[in-house]
């Protein structure tokens, strides 16, 4: 538990400290779990990306319920209405990404081909083959199986998704 909560500040104090909105944070929590269990980085990935979900479906939902009292309490100027509409499309397409990713068996593997091709676009000198090599593969279908516990029994989600609303309702009372 305290390790748990030490990885959990260092990656809050990393996301604080670099710009990139919560996937850097997410990743140096990965390799310190990674590198105190040797455990497979999907399976560690998968547990992450779980907690992405669950996190966006919440921000989702408050997106969505603000933008409906929003636009029925008063005239939402049309430079605001356009950006908020924006936010709102773009954070439901994340969730639906990440959905997609832990429903589908290829989604992972087909992300991975996706970034080895770009890399061999960006650096053809240095990245030639944009094959995945037999550890990737692992990792892919350690990460697949990862979500197996959360597809078959979603009820594991049902806590943290309490635990998340209950932290997001606080915050946001420290703005009203």
């Amino acid at each position: 538990m305290k390790n748990a909560f030490i990885y959990y500040w260092a990656g809050y104090f990393v996301d604080l400290v670099v710009p990139c909105q919560t996937v850097c944070g997410e990743v140096t929590r990965l390799y310190l779990v990674h590198r105190e269990t040797n455990g497979n980085y999907g399976s560690i990935a998968a547990g992450g990306v779980a907690n992405r979900i669950v996190a966006y479906m919440i921000v989702v939902a408050g997106l969505y319920t603000s933008a409906i009292l929003l636009y029925t309490q008063s005239k939402v100027p049309t430079i605001i209405s356009s950006v908020f509409i924006f936010v709102l499309a773009g954070a439901s397409i994340y969730l639906v990404l990440l959905l997609y990713l832990a429903f589908s068996k290829q989604a992972a593997g087909t992300l991975t081909s996706l970034g080895l091709k770009l890399r061999r676009i960006l650096r053809p000198k240095k990245y030639q083959s944009s094959e995945l090599s037999a550890e990737t593969k692992e990792s892919l279908a350690a990460f697949y199986q990862g979500f197996k516990a959360f597809r078959e029994n979603p009820k594991y989600l049902v806590k943290p998704f309490v635990f998340l609303t209950l932290s997001f309702l606080l915050s946001l009372s420290a703005y009203v």
